[in-house]
This record gives structure tokens, sequence and C-alpha cells, in this order.
């Protein structure tokens, strides 16, 4: 009794075979390489934007916060301390709006020490130009 082979060895269903394996691979390869290694590219912010999301966040008024442009990174650090809540960040990201991707929210302990003062934003001279890159704002933590 003869058996007889149904795995091709040569001609035409076996090149078809290879090529499908090889084309799987191919896919799989082309799926997963960008994943691997792909960071993401920094976004350049301009002045405006900095400035309109350093608004933002004054506007937003969270107790404990301070912020400074960063020139490294161009974005917006917020420095939150543990006195502000998930929703307080939320809510600066909501006054940010579509600026809101130029925050980066940096969390500290809270300072005794630095709670029981108050620092607004100095207003510059008339005149003179504003720097947002080089001053922070801060505000104490509520009491509650």
């Amino acid at each position: 009794m003869r058996i007889k082979r149904t795995t091709p060895t040569h001609g035409v269903a076996r090149r078809t075979r290879l090529l499908a394996v090889a084309t799987g691979l191919a896919a799989a390869a082309a799926v997963a390489v960008p994943t691997a290694g792909a960071a993401e590219a920094p976004v350049a912010f301009s002045a405006s934007q900095l400035s309109a999301a350093s608004d933002a966040v004054l506007t937003a008024d969270v107790a404990g916060t301070a912020w400074h442009i960063d020139k490294a990174t161009n974005t917006l650090v917020v420095t939150a301390d543990s006195t502000v809540s998930q929703a307080e960040i939320a809510q600066i990201r909501r006054e940010a709006g579509a600026n809101a991707s130029a925050l980066r929210i940096e969390r500290t302990p809270a300072n005794s020490a630095s709670s029981s003062r108050v620092a607004t934003p100095s207003t510059p001279p008339a005149g003179a130009a504003r720097s947002d890159s080089t001053s922070a704002t801060a505000r104490a933590p509520r009491t509650s």
C-alpha cells in the first residue's frame, strides 16, 4: 500500500505556500516595527499658543499650582502640589482648550511653608514686555 504525500514538495503549490508565508511575515513586521521604536515627535508651539495656555492657567485660578515655559521642551509646565485634585487639573486643561496639548502637568508634595503665602503674577510696568519664560506664578492651596 502506497501513501500519497499531501504536503506539496515541488511545483506551483510549494511556491504559493512559500509566498503566502513570506507575505504574512512581511505584514506582521510592517505592523510591529513602527510601534516598537516610535517616539512622538515634539510639537512646536508658538509663543502665542504658550501665552494663551499660560493665561488659561491663570484664568482657571486653581490654588496650589505654579507654571513656567520650558524652552527645552517648548511646553508650559504646570506644577501642582498634592492639594490639587484631578478635577482641578481637568479644569485647567478645559480652560486651556485647544492649547491643552501645550501643558505638561507635574505633581509635587504640598509644602507647608509655602502654602501660607500667596504669590500672584507680577504686572510688568506699562510698556514693558511680558516674559512668561522666566517667571513662575503660584497660588497658595485653599483651606477647607
